[in-house]
């Protein structure tokens, strides 16, 4: 009998629980990682757990009360229901895996389990800090993956034509069940540094994710408009920012 093809999705991750101690926990190890703060790791050392740790984790906790549902997080559920879609789609031949960088599956963890398969990182646009970090989780179980034919490695697909297609869809159906004036397509942020010094094509990626989905929307193009969100410290990072463009 043929094996079946695993394909292994992998998503952020959510933290254990609204508690701040596990909120803590989960930003500890997310801002622990050297792809998303790359500030000097003896100095970060000092900053994160002198001035962020014992304050963030009670007001991220706060946030993350607004969008947990019955001890649930909509990221995890959401990624387990699409799993679960696109097993139904592809049928009996594959093996559909959800798996994450800072919950449990982990994705290092589910490669190992299931060799010979493709990993799906949920990031259309490539960033060192997203993409590469999924595949940092890998390489700490299976060195070398880049030379180990048993795992295919998806880094993008910010410019597939399904993606864009039906992205658009979406915002249309949105748009007609409630009718603006103005459509903000928001991505999440980096710092400006990571584009500039560190040639990360992310910035790029989002541009032309921007540009495809404008001229697919059918809405007004001068008032279809890109932001970016979720910025950290005093560093200048992408822009303009959602929350003030939204509010001018």
């Amino acid at each position: 009998m043929q094996k079946k093809k695993n394909i292994v999705l992998c998503q952020l991750g959510s933290p254990k629980s609204t508690k701040v101690q596990d909120v803590r926990s989960y930003l500890k190890e997310f801002l622990s990682d050297p792809r998303v703060i790359d500030v000097p790791r003896v100095l970060w050392f000092f900053i994160l757990r002198l001035f962020i740790l014992p304050t963030r984790p009670k007001r991220s906790a706060e946030a993350y009360k607004r969008i947990e549902f019955c001890g649930f997080f909509p990221l995890i559920e959401l990624t387990k229901k699409f799993s679960s879609k696109v097993q139904v789609s592809l049928g009996d031949e594959y093996k559909v895996l959800d798996s994450y960088i800072l919950s449990e599956p982990r994705v290092g963890d589910v490669v190992v389990e299931n060799h010979n398969c493709i990993v799906f990182p949920q990031f259309p646009q490539f960033s060192d800090t997203t993409t590469s970090s999924v595949k940092d989780c890998i390489e700490k179980k299976i060195p070398n993956i880049n030379e180990n034919g048993s795992v295919t490695f998806i880094p993008y697909y910010h410019r597939l034509k399904a993606f864009i297609d039906l992205s658009a869809k979406r915002i249309e159906e949105h748009i007609a069940k409630y009718p603006v004036e103005e459509l903000i397509i928001s991505f999440h942020g980096i710092p400006v540094r990571y584009v500039t010094q560190k040639k990360d094509p992310y910035y790029k990626h989002c541009c032309e994710t921007y540009m495809l989905l404008k001229e697919k929307i059918n809405f007004p193009k001068e008032n279809i408009h890109m932001t970016f969100q979720s910025r950290l410290g005093n560093e200048q990072w992408l822009n303009p920012y959602t929350d003030e463009f939204a509010t001018e």
